[in-house]
């Protein structure tokens, strides 16, 4: 999938509101593994955070242009491509800060499946080490990776996910608001879709 990342620069505002401003518009990565199976990358992180696919590029530096100046341009065809999963574990602890985590395997997105395509509430979180757990002997996860591009913006997971549109405002167990630990109540339209089309 492509996703279009839009970095404003704040440097003129005051002390507090002076970091870049980041807009995101794209979808989830759906990896069709055939009989009607399909594997989503959510917009989210693996560990909860809702911010992951903003964050994620910059994070790993991907980023090309002036260093000293504003957030530029995104995008070249020559960028290098960088392996977000699989990688060692971090031996620190889960609060420390995220140039410490640079390099492990902490930050990835989240993965789900859904049991019923056309129910919502059958999500299921799948664990990157074992997807023959649920997808059967031989599946495996290669890797995730990501890299600047200039290639246009990929649309069309509501088309695939022909409920997503009713979830725009509220959890995919039809909670308006996140209460519980539960997948279905931790997932939303915005965990796969963001962004108006062009």
């Amino acid at each position: 999938a492509v996703r279009e990342l839009e970095f404003r620069d704040r440097s003129g505002f005051p002390l507090g509101e002076s970091r870049p401003q980041i807009k995101l518009r794209g979808e989830a990565v759906a990896v069709d593994l055939g009989g009607g199976r399909t594997l989503f990358a959510l917009l989210t992180g693996a560990n909860g955070d809702v911010d992951y696919a903003k964050r994620v590029a910059d994070r790993e530096g991907i980023w090309v242009g002036e260093p000293e100046g504003p957030y530029i341009q995104i995008g070249t065809p020559k960028a290098r491509v960088v392996q977000i999963w699989p990688r060692p574990p971090y031996p620190g602890n889960l609060g420390d800060h995220e140039d410490q985590k640079r390099g492990h395997a902490l930050q990835y997105p989240m993965l789900v499946t859904f049991q019923a395509s056309n129910d919502p509430k059958t999500a299921m979180q799948i664990d990157p080490d074992n997807l023959a757990a649920i997808f059967g002997p031989g599946v495996r996860l290669r890797r995730i990776a990501i890299q600047a591009t200039d290639e246009a913006v990929t649309v069309g997971i509501d088309m695939r996910l022909k409920w997503l549109n009713n979830y725009h405002d509220k959890m995919l167990d039809g909670s308006l608001i996140n209460k519980s630990r539960n997948l279905e109540n931790n997932l939303s339209k915005a965990t796969f879709q963001v962004g108006e089309k062009k």
